[in-house]
């Protein structure tokens, strides 16, 4: 009986054990929304390498498949001094727990990032995310409210009415 006492106190011992991952946060963050909160847009302008480029990357750590295509991505962007990789493709060979990726891309580069001004905003109404271009402070024209037809009131209430004098004849 002592033994069986003695491998339930060890199981549940070894079974109650667990391991416990925690992530603190050391820096200090604002949220960007939210009352007293100003937000000013900032442009760039995004610098394209015409040049397709390859980049290989190698591995044999036991990470996921994300985890390597991330690290094929820091690398090519670090080798081609980019900001963002345009059009990534990737070719991927595994055996085991080696990984090989080869991937191609355009190297972009963000440079000239200046405030919005006046001048900007055509490129924003052009793009569909400005409907005027008034200057600041100024309110769009208010639009007439189009009232709806009753038209299809009564083509419903016809055919509703024609389906209850069928349905009375028969």
């Amino acid at each position: 009986m002592k033994e069986v006492i003695l491998a339930a106190t060890v199981v549940a011992a070894l079974t109650s054990c667990s391991l416990q991952k925690r992530t603190t946060n050391t820096a200090k963050t604002l949220g960007i929304y939210g009352a007293g909160v100003i937000q000013k847009p900032v442009l760039t302008n995004l610098k394209v390498n015409p040049q397709k480029f390859s980049s290989s990357y190698a591995s044999n750590e036991t990470q996921g498949l994300e985890y390597h295509k991330s690290q094929a991505v820091a690398k090519a962007m670090m080798e081609n001094k980019a900001d963002v990789i345009i059009e990534p493709a990737y070719e991927i060979t595994s055996s085991g727990s080696s990984v090989s990726i080869i991937l191609t891309g355009y190297a972009g580069s963000y440079e000239n990032f200046r405030q919005l001004t006046g001048a900007d905003t055509s490129l924003l109404v052009d793009a569909g995310i400005m409907n005027y271009n008034s200057g600041p402070g100024a309110t769009p024209a208010a639009q007439a409210v189009k009232k709806k037809s009753k038209t299809g009131l009564l083509i419903l209430t016809l055919i509703l009415a024609g389906g209850a004098i069928a349905a009375s004849g028969l």
